[in-house]
């Protein structure tokens, strides 16, 4: 469980870098990606999880 908090927390901060280091206009549109990641990598672990 602590590998799936881990992976999901780790997909929303490092799709978020990469929006800012690819030139996001602003840190709200770049943690909106990150969103996007965090909810997916979410869908992802939990029909994973037997």
């Amino acid at each position: 469980m602590r590998v799936d908090l881990l992976l999901i927390v780790g997909a929303f901060v490092a799709v978020t870098l990469v929006a800012e280091l690819l030139g996001a206009p602003n840190t709200g549109q770049a943690a909106s990606y990150g969103v996007v990641a965090f909810a997916f990598t979410t869908v992802l672990v939990i029909v994973k999880r037997p």
